[in-house]
């Protein structure tokens, strides 16, 4: 391998940095063990046939690509985190990242709330901590025509302990992959 500046380990530890301008593209075999730590803020690529094992910590707040014949593997006791983003009362208006959870609070007023823009693959996690059918919470997809029913674009929330989890098919498409209630006077779905 030639040298690269825009990555690096860094020094005294065991950690590799990929730059913002950075690229890693493994064709071999990468392995991160459980003292190890990638910080990826540019591009880690593996390459078909390709291996990367990790047994450390991968933070990224760049891309890891994954190509059609890839998969990420995540063994028993392993897991994925996704940050939630907690979202109380008045703050109505809010946009909500098309990603991770989102915790929903509402009193005797409504409130409204936007879904940011998806990416296809996504996963989104709406969680409903307190409303009421005066105090309920409206969801929109962000644009009309973006459903996640195929029909419908805003979720209303009316009793408290309530979740879907919705993923994303394309830009104009969330998919819900599960609905904690099937009592529509608890959980909603409208296409205003």
């Amino acid at each position: 391998m030639s040298y690269n500046s825009k990555i690096y380990m860094a020094q005294g530890t065991s950690e590799l940095v990929i730059t913002s301008s950075g690229t890693l593209t493994n064709n071999g075999t990468i392995t991160n063990d459980s003292s190890g730590t990638i910080t990826n803020s540019g591009t880690f690529t593996n390459s078909t046939g390709a291996t990367f094992t990790n047994s450390g910590t991968i933070t990224s707040n760049g891309t890891i690509a994954v190509g059609s014949s890839g998969a990420i593997t995540i063994a028993a006791n392993g897991y994925l985190a996704a940050p939630a983003a907690r979202v109380t009362t008045g703050t109505t208006g809010t946009t909500l990242p098309s990603y991770g959870m989102s915790v929903l609070k509402s009193t005797a007023t409504s409130k409204a709330f936007t879904l940011g823009t998806p990416v296809a693959g996504m996963r989104k996690t709406l969680y409903c901590e307190s409303a009421s059918s005066t105090g309920f919470i409206s969801v929109n997809m962000g644009a009309s025509g973006r459903t996640f029913d195929g029909t419908n674009w805003v979720l209303k929330f009316m009793k408290a302990d309530t979740k879907v989890i919705l993923e994303c098919l394309n830009t104009g498409r969330w998919i819900e992959t599960y609905r904690s209630v099937a009592d529509g006077t608890a959980l909603g779905s409208t296409s205003t």
